[in-house]
Protein backbone atom coordinates (compact mmCIF):
# COMPACT_ATOMS: atom_id res chain seq x y z
CA UNK A 1 0.00 0.00 0.00
CA UNK A 2 1.76 3.57 -1.41
CA UNK A 3 3.19 5.77 1.49
CA UNK A 4 3.19 9.38 1.86
CA UNK A 5 5.96 11.09 4.02
CA UNK A 6 5.52 14.76 4.95
CA UNK A 7 8.37 16.75 6.32
CA UNK A 8 8.13 18.82 9.03
CA UNK A 9 11.55 20.09 9.73
CA UNK A 10 12.98 17.84 12.44
CA UNK A 11 10.46 15.01 12.40
CA UNK A 12 8.98 12.89 9.41
CA UNK A 13 5.62 12.44 9.66
CA UNK A 14 4.48 9.05 8.17
CA UNK A 15 1.31 8.75 6.50
CA UNK A 16 -0.06 5.41 5.09
CA UNK A 17 -2.50 6.86 2.62
CA UNK A 18 -5.26 4.34 1.64
CA UNK A 19 -5.56 4.70 -1.71
CA UNK A 20 -7.24 1.31 -2.36
CA UNK A 21 -9.95 2.45 -0.51
CA UNK A 22 -10.29 6.12 -2.05
CA UNK A 23 -10.36 4.95 -5.55
CA UNK A 24 -13.09 2.54 -4.49
CA UNK A 25 -14.82 5.51 -3.05
CA UNK A 26 -14.34 7.54 -6.05
CA UNK A 27 -15.85 4.94 -8.43
CA UNK A 28 -18.38 4.28 -6.51
CA UNK A 29 -19.15 7.78 -6.16
CA UNK A 30 -19.03 8.25 -10.21
CA UNK A 31 -22.73 9.37 -11.61
CA UNK A 32 -24.33 6.40 -13.78
CA UNK A 33 -26.57 8.15 -16.41
CA UNK A 34 -29.55 6.78 -16.31
CA UNK A 35 -32.40 8.40 -18.58
CA UNK A 36 -35.71 6.67 -18.00
CA UNK A 37 -36.50 7.90 -14.78
CA UNK A 38 -37.97 11.01 -14.92
CA UNK A 39 -41.41 8.84 -13.23
CA UNK A 40 -38.83 8.10 -10.28
CA UNK A 41 -37.85 10.65 -8.82
CA UNK A 42 -37.80 9.07 -5.24
CA UNK A 43 -35.88 5.85 -6.61
CA UNK A 44 -33.67 7.27 -8.92
CA UNK A 45 -30.86 7.53 -5.94
CA UNK A 46 -31.00 4.27 -5.18
CA UNK A 47 -31.33 2.56 -8.54
CA UNK A 48 -27.99 4.95 -9.14
CA UNK A 49 -26.38 3.33 -6.03
CA UNK A 50 -26.77 -0.36 -6.64
CA UNK A 51 -26.23 0.67 -10.71
CA UNK A 52 -23.03 2.13 -9.67
CA UNK A 53 -22.14 -1.10 -7.34
CA UNK A 54 -22.81 -3.17 -10.77
CA UNK A 55 -25.44 -5.34 -8.09
CA UNK A 56 -28.27 -4.29 -10.93
CA UNK A 57 -27.33 -3.45 -14.16
CA UNK A 58 -28.90 -1.02 -17.09
CA UNK A 59 -31.30 -2.61 -19.74
CA UNK A 60 -28.96 -0.60 -22.19
CA UNK A 61 -26.32 1.51 -22.45
CA UNK A 62 -28.80 4.19 -20.49
CA UNK A 63 -31.82 2.96 -20.05
CA UNK A 64 -32.60 0.84 -16.96
CA UNK A 65 -36.44 0.18 -17.20
CA UNK A 66 -37.47 0.07 -13.42
CA UNK A 67 -41.10 -0.58 -14.45
CA UNK A 68 -40.15 -3.71 -15.68
CA UNK A 69 -40.40 -6.81 -13.63
CA UNK A 70 -37.40 -8.41 -11.89
CA UNK A 71 -36.42 -11.75 -13.09
CA UNK A 72 -35.22 -14.14 -10.64
CA UNK A 73 -32.28 -14.27 -12.54
CA UNK A 74 -31.75 -11.07 -12.22
CA UNK A 75 -32.04 -11.28 -8.38
CA UNK A 76 -29.75 -14.04 -8.19
CA UNK A 77 -26.82 -12.34 -9.66
CA UNK A 78 -27.80 -9.04 -7.33
CA UNK A 79 -27.49 -11.04 -4.62
CA UNK A 80 -24.24 -13.00 -5.54
CA UNK A 81 -22.53 -9.80 -6.06
CA UNK A 82 -23.84 -7.81 -3.07
CA UNK A 83 -23.18 -10.35 -0.81
CA UNK A 84 -20.21 -12.05 -2.44
CA UNK A 85 -21.70 -15.20 -2.22
CA UNK A 86 -19.87 -18.28 -3.82
CA UNK A 87 -20.81 -21.29 -4.95
CA UNK A 88 -21.59 -24.21 -2.05
CA UNK A 89 -19.47 -27.61 -2.15
CA UNK A 90 -22.86 -29.13 -3.01
CA UNK A 91 -24.43 -27.88 -5.81
CA UNK A 92 -27.98 -27.72 -7.12
CA UNK A 93 -27.15 -28.66 -11.00
CA UNK A 94 -30.70 -27.21 -12.18
CA UNK A 95 -31.33 -28.85 -15.43
CA UNK A 96 -31.89 -25.49 -16.94
CA UNK A 97 -28.97 -23.64 -15.83
CA UNK A 98 -25.85 -25.73 -17.52
CA UNK A 99 -22.17 -25.52 -16.14
CA UNK A 100 -21.90 -23.13 -19.27
CA UNK A 101 -24.33 -20.79 -18.79
CA UNK A 102 -23.54 -17.38 -17.80
CA UNK A 103 -25.86 -17.66 -15.04
CA UNK A 104 -24.30 -20.82 -13.65
CA UNK A 105 -22.15 -19.15 -11.20
CA UNK A 106 -24.93 -16.73 -9.44
CA UNK A 107 -27.65 -19.11 -9.10
CA UNK A 108 -25.36 -22.02 -7.42
CA UNK A 109 -24.08 -19.37 -5.30
CA UNK A 110 -27.70 -18.25 -3.77
CA UNK A 111 -29.46 -22.00 -4.18
CA UNK A 112 -28.81 -22.82 -0.62
CA UNK A 113 -30.43 -19.66 0.51
CA UNK A 114 -33.84 -19.86 -2.01
CA UNK A 115 -36.29 -21.87 0.69
CA UNK A 116 -37.91 -23.03 -2.00
CA UNK A 117 -39.33 -26.29 1.00
CA UNK A 118 -40.81 -22.87 2.60
CA UNK A 119 -42.16 -21.36 0.15
CA UNK A 120 -44.44 -24.11 -0.75
CA UNK A 121 -44.46 -27.79 0.04
CA UNK A 122 -44.18 -29.19 -3.64
CA UNK A 123 -41.62 -25.95 -4.12
CA UNK A 124 -38.52 -28.00 -3.54
CA UNK A 125 -39.98 -30.55 -5.67
CA UNK A 126 -39.12 -28.28 -9.09
CA UNK A 127 -36.35 -29.56 -10.21
CA UNK A 128 -35.65 -26.03 -12.80
CA UNK A 129 -34.93 -22.83 -12.03
CA UNK A 130 -36.62 -20.85 -14.35
CA UNK A 131 -34.67 -18.27 -14.60
CA UNK A 132 -36.70 -15.16 -16.39
CA UNK A 133 -40.09 -16.39 -14.49
CA UNK A 134 -40.77 -13.12 -12.38
CA UNK A 135 -39.56 -13.06 -9.32
CA UNK A 136 -42.37 -12.53 -6.03
CA UNK A 137 -41.48 -10.15 -2.85
CA UNK A 138 -42.07 -13.24 -0.91
CA UNK A 139 -39.47 -15.22 -2.92
CA UNK A 140 -36.92 -12.44 -2.52
CA UNK A 141 -38.14 -11.75 1.07
CA UNK A 142 -36.97 -15.59 1.62
CA UNK A 143 -33.81 -15.75 0.00
CA UNK A 144 -32.67 -12.12 1.38
CA UNK A 145 -33.64 -13.42 4.78
CA UNK A 146 -31.58 -16.72 4.39
CA UNK A 147 -29.06 -14.61 3.42
CA UNK A 148 -28.52 -12.08 6.13
CA UNK A 149 -29.41 -14.61 8.60
CA UNK A 150 -26.20 -16.86 7.59
CA UNK A 151 -24.27 -13.81 8.03
CA UNK A 152 -25.62 -13.10 11.85
CA UNK A 153 -27.13 -9.63 10.78
CA UNK A 154 -30.53 -11.06 12.23
CA UNK A 155 -32.32 -14.54 13.58
CA UNK A 156 -35.36 -15.56 12.71
CA UNK A 157 -38.16 -15.04 14.98
CA UNK A 158 -40.04 -17.57 16.74
CA UNK A 159 -43.84 -18.45 15.97
CA UNK A 160 -44.30 -16.79 19.32
CA UNK A 161 -42.62 -13.50 18.43
CA UNK A 162 -43.82 -13.68 14.76
CA UNK A 163 -47.68 -13.72 15.16
CA UNK A 164 -47.60 -10.42 16.53
CA UNK A 165 -45.45 -8.92 14.27
CA UNK A 166 -48.43 -10.22 11.49
CA UNK A 167 -51.54 -9.34 13.38
CA UNK A 168 -53.59 -6.77 10.84
CA UNK A 169 -52.26 -8.17 7.86
CA UNK A 170 -54.91 -8.63 5.61
CA UNK A 171 -52.70 -10.51 3.22
CA UNK A 172 -50.71 -12.43 5.51
CA UNK A 173 -53.43 -14.32 6.57
CA UNK A 174 -53.12 -16.80 3.37
CA UNK A 175 -49.52 -17.64 4.42
CA UNK A 176 -49.07 -21.28 6.65
CA UNK A 177 -46.41 -23.02 8.68
CA UNK A 178 -43.14 -21.86 8.50
CA UNK A 179 -43.77 -19.16 5.84
CA UNK A 180 -45.16 -17.21 8.18
CA UNK A 181 -42.07 -16.99 10.61
CA UNK A 182 -39.97 -16.07 7.10
CA UNK A 183 -42.56 -13.36 6.35
CA UNK A 184 -43.01 -11.94 9.74
CA UNK A 185 -38.69 -11.56 10.21
CA UNK A 186 -38.79 -10.41 6.95
CA UNK A 187 -40.92 -7.15 7.69
CA UNK A 188 -39.82 -7.37 10.81
CA UNK A 189 -35.93 -6.23 9.95
CA UNK A 190 -36.83 -4.35 6.93
CA UNK A 191 -36.75 -6.96 4.25
CA UNK A 192 -40.71 -7.04 3.12
CA UNK A 193 -41.62 -2.86 3.47
CA UNK A 194 -45.18 -3.11 3.78
CA UNK A 195 -46.63 -1.09 0.77
CA UNK A 196 -49.45 0.29 2.70
CA UNK A 197 -50.30 0.44 6.33
CA UNK A 198 -51.58 -3.08 7.35
CA UNK A 199 -50.64 -4.73 3.61
CA UNK A 200 -47.86 -6.58 2.66
CA UNK A 201 -49.48 -6.88 -1.11
CA UNK A 202 -46.77 -9.90 -2.04
CA UNK A 203 -47.28 -9.69 -5.72
CA UNK A 204 -44.34 -9.37 -8.32
CA UNK A 205 -41.50 -7.07 -7.44
CA UNK A 206 -40.05 -4.19 -10.31
CA UNK A 207 -36.96 -3.14 -10.71
CA UNK A 208 -37.55 -0.17 -8.92
CA UNK A 209 -38.55 -1.93 -6.06
CA UNK A 210 -35.85 -4.30 -6.21
CA UNK A 211 -33.12 -1.74 -6.51
CA UNK A 212 -34.26 0.73 -3.59
CA UNK A 213 -35.15 -2.96 -1.59
CA UNK A 214 -31.66 -3.47 -2.19
CA UNK A 215 -30.11 -0.51 -1.22
CA UNK A 216 -32.25 0.36 2.17
CA UNK A 217 -30.76 -2.99 3.50
CA UNK A 218 -27.33 -2.47 2.52
CA UNK A 219 -27.31 1.02 4.85
CA UNK A 220 -29.30 -0.21 7.31
CA UNK A 221 -26.77 -3.42 7.89
CA UNK A 222 -24.13 -1.45 7.16
CA UNK A 223 -22.90 -3.80 4.10
CA UNK A 224 -20.00 -3.35 2.76
CA UNK A 225 -19.70 -1.59 -1.00
CA UNK A 226 -18.80 -3.78 -3.67
CA UNK A 227 -17.16 -2.43 -7.05
CA UNK A 228 -18.89 -3.37 -10.66
CA UNK A 229 -16.28 -6.04 -11.30
CA UNK A 230 -16.06 -7.66 -8.10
Amino acid sequence: MPKLYIHTGRSTVLLTVFALLASTTIALAKPVNITDLNAHVAEAPAIRNVVAQGIMRTIGPDTFKPDALTTRAELAASVQHMFNLRRPANLANFPDIPPNSPLYSSVEAVAPFLGRQTLCFGCALISNFLPNEPVSRIESAVLLTNVLIAQKKFSLLSEAESEPVLIGIEDAKTFRGPLRVYVATAIHNGVLPLTAPHRLDPTLHTRAQTAVLLNNLQERFNLQKVEPGD
